[in-house]
């Protein structure tokens, strides 16, 4: 299996330039749907550019039908100009080949300096090839973040994109067989197991599971996290749980002042752990550096996250993981409950400062329609690996485990429920539902689809009338066409004939 963003660069380019591969054909052609799957292809286009790093990459791909639709210049004129509607992708000779690297833009003399001179540094620079794809666009976007040569909007523009084009590149040689054969070849759940198992083991300690809601994001963190081999324990349990709202706090997560009762009986504001604290506190007392604890935040970006973080994004950082930091209220003496009094911490090991374990993970989920730059700002998202949850990808598998917990009767043909949404789905995300607003963010996962009706139209008809039908509403507020489109996925999630 091809796991791009895992493969180092010069394997990446290695396995792109040898025409003679049936591995890199499937990679060629994943790249080219990708590609036209793209809102900005013209992104996507010179993203790929840096990462492939050919001196005419642009023959390859019209061959294959990538630029169709994308300019009318001719495959040997991509060499030194790609046009899409007056944008023009800056083409930056490097030692091994010409790189294009603007990001969709218009640009003029001024904006070519403000925009690309960040990305034709980066590789002047030298691009590590050693390094794998997603640590190259960690630094990548590190290096945008701390340049004082562009204003904090353009940076942001920037990184923007370099961040979707990063998320369509979710491509596998197992995947790509699987659509040439129009069958499902793999159990996707466990690829997706197998991912989250592999980050871990190259040393990623935090990761965001995101996708369409009701695809079962909380419950798969859950489940990974029991059954992963060398997991410790805290107070017999595998894992803690939090769920971020609006009103979750830096107090809430770490530490602060909260108003108690002492031994005298009065109240008294001191300063406790917040629940992450309280946590690595108690990974720090079992003293077990071999096992793995997981802290798991459900719904993470509802909460204004650089509040609730404060100093943790430093110690969040690989290679200051166990170093120590002060937090706001370092100069306090901590307390914790006892007998429902509070009483001093007699021994405290952060009496120094706070420091986040190295054996500590965190899962986080969220959904895609809930995600926004604001909501999740860049300099914590790239300290997190971000794994892509699709509804029609997990909806197999979860609707066995939802038939076995009797969530949905076991009379009830799940091949043709699976069908049915995936119609619906396809639709969501096609031409009539983009034009809706819609995307693969707003697919209708199995978590909608619990019923205890024991007939397939029985069942169906609740499913649509209680649970979809409501949600497709909020999804389509204020456009128009609303009540047409909704009785196209009707027809599509029941079986209908127009007639009907």
């Amino acid at each position: 299996m091809i796991d791009i963003k895992q493969m180092t660069i010069h394997e990446l380019r290695n396995l792109f330039n040898n025409e003679e591969s049936e591995e890199s054909e499937k990679l060629l052609m994943g790249l080219v749907n990708a590609a036209k799957a793209a809102e900005n292809k013209s992104a996507f286009y010179g993203f790929l550019m840096v990462l492939i790093g050919k001196q005419n990459p642009g023959q390859k791909f019209c061959d294959n039908g990538l630029t169709v639709g994308l300019t009318n210049t001719s495959a040997h004129s991509l060499k030194n100009n790609f046009i899409q509607n007056g944008n023009k992708l800056w083409n930056y000779k490097g030692e091994d080949g010409y790189y294009n690297i603007l990001f969709g833009d218009r640009i003029d003399a001024k904006d070519d300096r403000k925009m690309s001179s960040r990305m034709k540094a980066f590789i002047e620079n030298g691009i590590p090839l050693d390094n794998t794809v997603e640590e190259v666009i960690r630094v990548l976007i590190e290096k945008i973040e701390n340049s004082i040569h562009s204003t904090r909007e353009e940076r942001q523009s920037l990184i923007q994109k370099i961040n979707t084009c990063y998320e369509e590149l979710d491509l596998s040689s197992v995947s790509f067989e699987a659509e040439e054969s129009g069958q499902s070849t793999v159990n996707k759940t466990n690829v997706l197991q197998v991912k989250l198992e592999k980050l871990i083991n190259n040393g990623v300690q935090q990761i965001v599971l995101t996708g369409a809601p009701g695809t079962g994001k909380t419950y798969f963190a859950k489940k990974f996290a029991k059954n992963l081999p060398d997991v410790g324990e805290i107070n017999g349990e595998k894992f803690a749980f939090v769920q971020f709202h609006s009103s979750y706090d830096y107090t809430d997560f770490v530490e602060g002042l909260r108003p108690v009762q002492i031994e005298d009986g009065q109240t008294q504001f001191v300063k406790l752990d917040g629940s992450f604290k309280d946590f690595c506190r108690a990974v720090v007392k079992e003293n077990e550096p071999n096992k793995k604890y997981f802290f798991i935040i459900d719904e993470i970006n509802r909460a204004d996250l650089s509040r609730v973080f404060g100093e943790l994004m430093y110690g969040l950082e690989e290679q200051y993981r166990e170093t120590i930091f002060q937090t706001q209220y370092s100069n306090l003496p901590t307390y914790e409950m006892k007998n429902k009094r509070a009483v001093p911490m007699v021994s405290d090991v952060f009496e120094n400062g706070f420091f986040i374990p190295k054996n500590v993970y965190i899962i986080a989920t969220m959904n895609d329609i809930d995600r926004s730059v604001e909501a999740f700002d860049f300099a914590l998202r790239r300290r997190f690996q971000w794994i892509e949850v699709k509804a029609n990808d997990v909806m197999k598998d979860a609707l066995e485990g939802m038939q076995q917990n009797n969530e949905i009767h076991q009379d009830i043909n799940l091949h043709e429920l699976i069908e049915s949404v995936k119609a619906l789905n396809s639709l969501i995300s096609g031409e009539e539902g983009r034009k809706m607003g819609l995307t693969e963010a707003h697919h209708i996962g199995p978590a909608y689809l619990k019923s205890k009706a024991s007939d397939i139209i029985d069942a169906k008809g609740e499913i649509w009338e209680y649970r979809i039908e409501p949600i497709l509403k909020e999804y389509c507020r204020g456009y128009h066409n609303t009540q047409q489109f909704l009785a196209a996925c009707e027809s599509a999630f029941l079986g209908l004939s127009k007639d009907e």
